[in-house]
């Protein structure tokens, strides 16, 4: 059935059975995320370079998505744990790659927003007006909301959204009421900048 995980072992969740468990990733938005991130840190967790394949952030965000606590979801027996963790990571891939919209340096959002009364449908943005001082700001913006950087700053999806933000000249408090599909591509657009930097050929002089 579609957005309903059917259990292969039923287990109490408040008291009642639950054979399935329905879900909604649509509904989340980019606050739910770095939630997640900041739940899983402080409990201790190392989240995986490539947050997508991280099956611990899959299966927190399974539970947003299905409106649970994340510790009704751990008690899940393994198979059934792993398969509400791959829906998080099929969520996050499915919506990457559905790219055929975009235009360079634009982010055209799947759902609009409202920023100071006004409709946003798509957000203009432009690392290359960005300085070092940027990412300082950055870093002590995200310390301030108690945030920790998970891995490398580089693909960290906190991170990238707020860089996402001074690009895009918005408050990061906006740029978090995205829906989750628009506010990860936001992230995405950091870390593809950052890593173009990190990868790319550098021209030697002759």
């Amino acid at each position: 059935m579609e957005n309903v995980l059917v259990l292969k072992k039923p287990i109490m969740i408040d008291g009642e059975e639950a054979k399935e468990i329905s879900y909604n990733f649509d509904r989340l938005t980019g606050k739910n995320l770095e939630e997640i991130f900041k739940e899983a840190i402080k409990s201790g967790h190392i989240i995986a370079a490539s947050y997508e394949l991280d099956p611990v952030i899959g299966a927190m965000m399974f539970a947003e998505a299905s409106d649970k606590a994340y510790m009704d979801i751990q008690r899940l027996g393994l198979a059934d744990y792993s398969k509400a963790a791959s829906l998080g990571r099929e969520y996050f891939f499915k919506e990457s790659s559905n790219d055929d919209n975009e235009k360079e340096n634009v982010l055209i959002l799947s759902s609009p927003i409202l920023v100071k009364g006004e409709e946003v449908k798509e957000i203009n943005y432009d690392f290359d007006k960005l300085s070092g001082n940027s990412i300082e700001k950055v870093f002590n913006e995200a310390t301030r909301s108690k945030y920790v950087v998970s891995s490398s700053y580089e693909l960290d999806p906190i991170i990238g959204a707020r860089m996402f933000a001074e690009s895009a000249n918005m408050e990061y408090i906006d740029i978090k009421r995205l829906p989750l599909v628009d506010y990860t591509k936001a992230a995405s657009c950091a870390r593809d900048f950052f890593m173009e930097g990190l990868v790319g050929d550098q021209e030697e002089n002759s």
